[in-house]
């Protein structure tokens, strides 16, 4: 359950685990809704080997409350990369009022 108020953000940590330095990767945040999907994309500027970089999404308007949905971030896959498993994580969520 995710309290919803005007300062709603989203912190998203994302690993570099490859060997080479990526620069624009993009970050996609999505929250399901019946009436629509709630879209958002970021990218990180530079990420290096091993380095973790936060990547924050704010300005959440028109969140429907009491309904249960699904958060989903996914990091598109970067040239040569072959293990996208790592890639995408889903979670359940309800978003009430705070």
């Amino acid at each position: 359950t995710i309290a919803a108020s005007d300062q709603l953000q989203f912190l998203v940590s994302v690993s570099n685990s490859g060997e080479f330095q990526e620069t624009q990767v993009p970050v996609t945040l999505v929250i399901q809704f019946s009436g629509g999907p709630i879209r958002k994309t970021q990218p990180i500027d530079v990420i290096n080997p091993t380095e973790t970089t936060t990547v924050t999404f704010t300005d959440f308007a028109n969140i429907t409350f009491g309904e249960p949905t699904t958060l989903k971030v996914s990091v598109k896959p970067v040239p040569g990369e072959e293990n996208t498993s790592n890639n995408s994580v889903e979670y359940p969520v309800i978003f009430t009022l705070e």
